[in-house]
């Protein structure tokens, strides 16, 4: 459900732009009118109160919840206890610190944070009043009752004051406060005062007709347009006087007209006295003054009035039909005749001169800024492009082709030889030589006729001249429709601009400085400064694509008329971007919500704009002739603070904060940035850059929502600027962080883990690698041992070999030695042998002398040994 619930909200809060209608009410009341409804973003019609906060939004309490306007569009809030477009809110105030609260038809009281929540919890509620003893009433004044119900003498008192307290929660509009401290009130037919300490009955009251207001911490009894009385600290000041000023009374005997008081939290109070809207001021005698500012008999069912002097801005709400914002007519001149503001209203083609310092010379009727009119007599049909008055204040037109020569009632004095083609433009040198240009060629005054003394080659059939200019001694600039060609008189050379070909030059104007302004249809405007041709900056909605004319008041402002309206720039500004392109150029634009009939001007004349030495201007519109002194129109800079109103992450609604952490991976951040301006909202120039990303400043679309696509990881820096006044660096900066983290294995951690595991994986195979060369170092030794082993055992085998050889060898010889010896032997062994067999077998036999004989040969052993072969082999 809560999902449902904000996704609701979602929608409405993209959804409430604002396209107001435009309207103008009658020109006797002098303002122009914007409507808004449900019809052009207006959440619902029925509007109970305005108020502005310190931060230039407009608040509206609705029957359907909270809503606040910046100009452009509307966003809900809603109080938390109740079910979401089903609040009723009446009043609305803010305390000197300028916290904002608003109170619902059940009493309860909140508390807006500040902070773009979208629920609001309540303050204080019915069940909790004598514990949070908080009250606002219909003069958007907060007061806390808590001394008053708390510093009290006895419990009779505090049962008394408690009573009073629950009478005022249910009729909060019966309540007046002075100061934080004091207060006054209504309560049984009669006033009463509290200074903070004791409660003092004042007077009875008047009758049902009577009404109460606070100024100045005064409070005023009035009675129709009577004043009864007047208290101050609690003691009457004035005996009963009218209300001084224009205040319009009914005849005798007709109806009682309908007072009713409208507070707009200030100093500021205005009186509906039936349709008629006075502002009412205190006068220095305690008295008050009503001025007449507008009849609202077009307005219905009026609930509230509000003022912002800033913008010099009246809103009206209502209950039935939303409100109305009406701003005084900034292009009306008062006291001027019914005749010349006719003759101004059909005036809406032919061209225009200055006469002396402030006579306005067409080709239909001669005005003054004054309001002087004189009226020409038309001598002919004249159809002409251009008005021109000579050093010998002789003024030149033209009937098409056919130069004439007239006084300043345009009476023709002299018709010359018709020309090529049509005439469109007259011009003088520095000695006062006349020069005409017709669209096809260039002509020079000569005794009573011209003479042609240049033809543009460059023209076909379809191209003509503009108009011309003198730029230097013998040089002059000729602007047509198709390009710029510079003409010097004495060489009688031609040079083309380059950097205008195919381009629609219109009109060229000399600056005071000598600086040249040229301006183009459908390709911007130029400016030729220090002698270099700079093409200047638009506005930040393009409709400075065509410039009609330029016009340089007295404080360096340079106006510029085009078909989407009128623009102001400082001359400086666009000296300075041309110095360096960073300067920034603001246009201040006026429409028709300034009180302009139209915004699309005429620029097929020349001159199409006149401005007199005193700065009143005079343009040609296709509604008629525009007039106003240049020092009337102020330049409303918007000065309301920058905030973020909406944060959106990939479809779902993110808190808003000023380091915003974003989910790896995402694909879509919606951000909506709000300014308030509720002046013209072409002059709020609101541009932003994401540093990280870009360094490019970028205009905010005008439903103030940027869009970022699955930006990089990394830590951006998103700031908006607001254009806080002319001249260079006159801005105002908000600044959000973004941190898009990178996917977790694209991280620092993970690639430090990484690295770590490649730097160990690295260390580890290293030592393997050292390993495995010590071990084939190792191998290699063993091997090389090895193979010194195996030679030294081959050698050795060898030796063996050859030992065995040898061994074998004397084995050969042993045994051939030992079978020597053996055979040597076995003769001796054979003959003992015998002989000790004879012994043994005859020794009984023997005497001892031949025993002794026998033995003999025994012990002689070495005869045994030397006995030769030869004796053994014969034995």
């Amino acid at each position: 459900m809560l999902n449902k619930i904000f996704g609701f909200l979602n929608f409405v809060i993209l959804s409430l732009s604002v396209t107001p209608a435009l309207t103008q009410s009658d020109s006797s009341n002098g303002y122009s009118v914007q409507h808004f409804t449900d019809e052009n973003g207006l959440p619902q019609n029925s509007i109970n109160d305005l108020l502005f906060d310190n931060d230039g939004y407009l608040w509206l309490a609705s029957q359907v919840g909270l809503v606040r306007f910046n100009g452009s569009s509307f966003k809900l809030y809603y109080p938390n206890d109740k079910p979401v477009m089903e609040s009723n809110i009446l009043f609305l105030g803010k305390n000197q610190k300028g916290t904002l609260y608003f109170q619902t038809d059940d009493h309860n009281l909140y508390c807006y944070p500040g902070n773009n929540t979208q629920f609001i919890d309540p303050v204080t509620t019915s069940a909790e009043a004598l514990r949070k003893p908080y009250l606002l009433n219909a003069r958007k004044q907060l007061f806390n009752f808590s001394t008053f119900l708390h510093n009290v003498h006895s419990p009779g008192q505090a049962a008394e004051r408690k009573r009073l307290f629950e009478y005022l929660f249910e009729h909060n509009r019966n309540f007046y406060a002075a100061d934080s401290l004091h207060l006054y009130f209504i309560y049984n037919d009669s006033l009463y005062y509290y200074d903070s300490q004791e409660l003092s009955t004042l007077s009875a009251l008047p009758g049902a007709n009577g009404q109460y207001l606070m100024m100045d911490k005064k409070l005023y009894v009035l009675d129709h347009e009577s004043i009864v009385a007047v208290y101050a600290e609690g003691k009457l000041m004035k005996s009963p006087a009218r209300i001084e000023g224009d205040l319009r009374l009914g005849p005798p005997g007709a109806p009682v007209t309908r007072f009713r008081l409208y507070s707009c939290g200030g100093k500021t109070t205005h009186l509906l006295s039936g349709t008629r809207l006075y502002q009412l001021t205190p006068t220095p005698q305690a008295g008050l003054k009503a001025g007449f500012l507008v009849d609202l008999g077009f307005i219905p069912n009026i609930s509230a009035v509000e003022y912002n002097a800033g913008l010099d801005l009246l809103l009206v709400a209502t209950h039935t039909e939303g409100f109305y914002f009406l701003r005084k007519n900034r292009f009306r001149t008062n006291g001027w005749p019914a005749p010349l503001q006719q003759k101004m209203t059909r005036h809406l083609f032919g061209p225009m001169a200055l006469h002396g310092r402030n006579e306005i010379l067409t080709d239909k009727f001669n005005f003054t800024p004054q309001g002087q009119l004189i009226q020409i007599k038309d001598t002919a049909p004249v159809w002409q492009r251009c008005l021109y008055i000579d050093h010998k204040d002789q003024v030149w037109g033209a009937f098409y082709k056919q130069p004439r020569r007239m006084n300043t009632l345009l009476h023709p004095l002299e018709i010359l030889a018709t020309l090529d083609a049509n005439i469109v433009d007259y011009k003088e040198d520095s000695s006062g030589q006349l020069y005409c240009l017709t669209e096809k060629s260039l002509w020079k005054l000569e005794a009573d006729t011209f003479r042609r003394i240049f033809i543009p080659d460059r023209l076909s059939d379809e191209e003509a001249n503009e108009s011309f200019s003198f730029t230097g001694t013998g040089k002059l600039w000729l602007a047509g429709t198709n390009g710029l060609i510079e003409y010097d008189l004495a060489k009688k050379e031609a040079y083309a601009f380059p950097e205008f070909v195919n381009t629609h030059v219109r009109t060229i104007y000399t600056c005071k400085d000598g600086n040249i302004l040229l301006g183009t249809y459908g390709q911007g405007y130029f400016y030729y400064y220090n002698h270099h041709l700079y093409r200047m900056p638009l506005d930040k909605n393009g409709f400075l694509i065509t410039a009609h004319c330029f016009l340089e008041d007295r404080r360096g402002n340079v106006w510029i008329p085009c078909n989407k309206g009128l623009f102001k720039v400082p001359k400086a500004d666009l000296d300075g971007w041309c110095e360096n392109h960073s300067n920034p150029v603001y246009y201040y634009y006026y429409g028709r919500q300034d009180g302009l009939l139209t915004n699309e001007f005429n620029g097929g004349f020349n001159a199409s704009g006149i401005i007199t030495p005193d700065d009143f201007i005079a343009l040609l519109s296709m509604k008629g002739m525009v007039c106003f002194y240049a020092d009337s129109l102020a330049t409303e800079i918007p000065h309301g603070s920058i905030d973020m109103t909406h944060l959106e992450v990939d479809g779902e609604s993110m808190e808003r904060t000023d380091t915003i952490q974003l989910a790896a991976g995402y694909n879509n951040l919606m951000l909506e940035i709000s300014c308030p301006y509720l002046g013209n909202r072409n002059n709020l120039y609101l541009q932003y850059s994401l540093n990280g990303l870009s360094d490019e400043w970028k205009q905010i679309p005008e439903d103030g929502i940027i869009s970022f696509n699955r930006l990089a990881p990394g830590h951006y820096q998103l700031r908006v600027r607001r254009v806080s006044g002319q001249g260079p660096n006159k801005y105002q900066y908000r600044e959000w962080t973004l941190i898009v983290p990178p996917y977790f294995y694209r991280t620092t951690w993970f690639m430090i883990l990484v690295a770590l595991a490649v730097l160990s994986l690295l260390f580890l195979l290293v030592q393997l690698r050292v390993k495995l060369v010590e071990k084939k170092k190792e191998i290699r030794v063993k091997a090389e041992k090895l193979r010194g082993a195996v030679v030294r055992l081959e050698e050795t085998v060898a030796m063996l070999k050859q030992s065995e050889q040898e061994l074998l060898k004397t084995n050969r010889q042993r045994e051939k030695l030992i079978s020597l010896v053996i055979h040597d032997l076995r003769s001796p062994l054979r003959f003992l042998t015998l002989l000790a067999g004879d012994l043994h077998d005859n020794q009984v036999n023997f005497s001892a002398a031949e025993m002794k004989d026998r033995t003999y040969w025994v012990k002689k052993e070495r005869r045994i040994s030397t006995i030769s072969p030869k004796t053994s082999c014969s034995g």
